[in-house]
């Protein structure tokens, strides 16, 4: 859609930003409406994620020297609002709107330094992006295994109630990539290969502990790579998310 290349499909053909007659959608082969095999697929990286996070974290916490240092563990999750940001988002003059998603994982916090300290996020994120217009619908979907380090910082208070501030870089390893196009009742759904593996991006944002066992925040991903390969037009990624953890 933008006036460059399009991002490439699965097996070199472009993605779909009309999918004309249902015989044209037969004729590539692909399933109408969303396939169910496709769905089991990304549950299964969801889960796989998961459970890597869970035993990087009982690691960590039965080793001694790094348990010495640990101060705050437990597992957060909560909503993304993905879009594309950049000199490139617009396709066919239209920008993108924003994807719904979520993220969820877990998280080990090292306190040093009094107020100070920092968290380290392993999680599963959903983000990507839609383009409409009157007929038809073209998404991006992105999956990633994220692993932010940020540097926090908590405001002391005398009440059960302790606002947090907290920013730093997160790398995001590429999971998935889909791109589905819908058109008249009918849809396609094509593997998209030429995207960058991994996402380098900075996080900053505030929240609140909560009786020192919950925590609810709202935090700025801002994406600082390319989406896409070299000779397609600029595009990044950009989350807002609005999370909530608790404390084990």
């Amino acid at each position: 859609m933008d006036s460059g290349q399009r991002p490439v499909a699965k097996g070199g053909t472009s993605v779909p930003t009309s999918l004309g007659s249902k015989t044209t959608c037969k004729a590539r082969g692909l399933k109408i409406n969303q396939p169910n095999m496709e769905e089991k697929r990304e549950m299964q990286k969801m889960f796989i994620t998961l459970f890597a996070a869970t035993l990087t974290f009982v690691w960590a916490h039965s080793s001694p020297t790094l348990a010495q240092g640990v101060t705050a563990k437990g597992f957060i999750g909560g909503l993304n609002i993905a879009n594309f940001y950049g000199p490139g988002a617009e396709m066919d003059n239209i920008a993108p709107s924003p994807r719904m998603g979520f993220a969820a994982g877990a998280f080990l916090f090292y306190g040093f330094m009094g107020n100070i300290g920092i968290r380290v996020e392993i999680l599963y994120s959903q983000k990507g992006a839609e383009y409409e217009s009157r007929d038809e619908k073209l998404t991006f979907s992105f999956n990633y295994l994220e692993i932010p380090s940020l540097f926090q910082f908590s405001i002391p208070t005398e009440g059960a109630i302790t606002p947090i501030l907290f920013i730093g870089p997160t790398l995001g390893i590429k999971l998935s990539a889909k791109a589905k196009a819908e058109s008249e009742g009918e849809s396609e759904e094509e593997d998209v290969e030429d995207i960058a593996r991994t996402d380098f991006s900075i996080i900053f944002g505030a929240g609140i502990f909560v009786f020192d066992r919950f925590d609810i925040s709202i935090r700025y991903n801002l994406g600082l790579s390319r989406i896409f390969y070299e000779e397609y037009a600029d595009k990044k990624n950009r989350v807002v998310s609005i999370m909530a953890g608790i404390h084990l």
